[in-house]
C-alpha cells in the first residue's frame, strides 16, 4: 500500500526510488526463498548466551557510567576515599543553626510573654482602681 502511494506521488531521484523499491520488497509475501533459516537448538542457546552477555556488559557499563558520574550527596558532603570527606563539619553547622535557631524562638517567647504579663498587669491595675 504505501508503495503504490509513493508511485502515486510521482517522486523522481535514485533515494526514492531505492526506498520504494524497499518498500516492495518488504512488503512482497513471503516466498520459499525469503523463509527465516531454522536454527538448531544448540544455536539458539548459544545466540541466547550472547545476548545475555551482551545485555550484561551493556548493564555494567551503563552502571559504572552512573557511579562515576557527580553526585548530589556526594557533592555536598564529600568521600572518604577521595579525602575529602565533610560530614561532621556539615552536621556540626546544622546542628549549631538549630541551637541558634532554638535560641531565638525561645527569646522571642520570653519577650511576648513579658508583654503579655505587663498588659495584664496593666489592665487589672486600672480595673481595680475603677472599682
Amino acid at each position: 500500500r504505501d508503495a503504490r502511494q509513493a508511485q502515486n506521488l510521482h517522486l523522481n531521484g535514485p533515494a526514492v526510488g531505492a526506498w520504494v523499491a524497499k518498500l516492495r520488497a518488504n512488503s512482497a509475501p513471503p516466498t520459499a526463498d525469503t523463509e527465516p533459516e531454522m536454527l538448531s537448538n544448540a544455536q539458539r542457546v548459544e545466540l541466547h548466551r550472547k545476548f545475555g552477555e551482551i545485555s550484561l556488559n551493556a548493564y555494567c557499563r551503563s552502571a559504572t557510567k552512573f557511579l562515576q558520574g557527580p553526585r548530589r550527596l556526594r557533592d555536598d558532603f564529600g568521600s572518604t576515599l577521595l579525602g575529602s570527606d565533610r560530614t561532621a563539619e556539615i552536621v556540626f553547622a546544622a546542628n549549631l543553626d538549630l541551637r541558634l535557631q532554638k535560641y531565638r524562638i525561645i527569646a522571642d517567647l520570653c519577650s511576648q510573654s513579658r508583654e503579655a504579663r505587663k498588659a495584664f498587669a496593666s489592665s487589672s491595675s486600672s480595673s481595680s482602681s475603677s472599682s
